[in-house]
């Protein structure tokens, strides 16, 4: 038997999910430097944004099969801390809406609410994690 086949297959998503990760980021960082530094033409641009998008794909099916294959109350546990951070980041959108309504800050991208609902995702299922022990 190889010895890919023996392998742990939480350790073969592990790297899965790191391997996707890097994807992302590359993927990520060359569709909005490109974005932001070329004026192509509309063909282009949206050829970027599919591939930028694409990058992103593959770790959130990842993310989701990792939580399908945990027990119960451990998915139970993500989806308490994602509710909770789905929450937060409502809040957190209303008033930074506002506060840009009231021309009291810049206009904040969207990319960063969805980085800002990730950390609090991963500080939530920190703390409901800790609670629960």
């Amino acid at each position: 038997m190889a010895d890919h086949d023996r392998r742990d297959p939480a350790v073969r998503l592990l790297v899965q999910l790191i391997v996707s990760t890097g994807v992302w980021l590359v993927t990520y960082l060359f569709c909005t430097s490109r974005l932001a530094a070329h004026d192509d033409p509309p063909a282009v641009r949206g050829a970027i944004v599919a591939v930028g998008i694409a990058g992103l794909l593959p770790w959130v099916f990842l993310t989701a099969k990792a939580i399908r294959g945990q027990d119960e109350f451990t998915r139970q546990l993500r989806y308490l801390a994602l509710a909770i951070a789905f929450g937060v980041t409502a809040v957190g959108s209303f008033v930074v809406d506002f506060l840009h309504r009231a021309r009291l800050i810049g206009e904040w991208p969207i990319t960063g609410l969805w980085m800002a609902m990730l950390v609090i995702w991963a500080l939530t299922m920190f703390a409901v994690s800790r609670y629960y022990r």
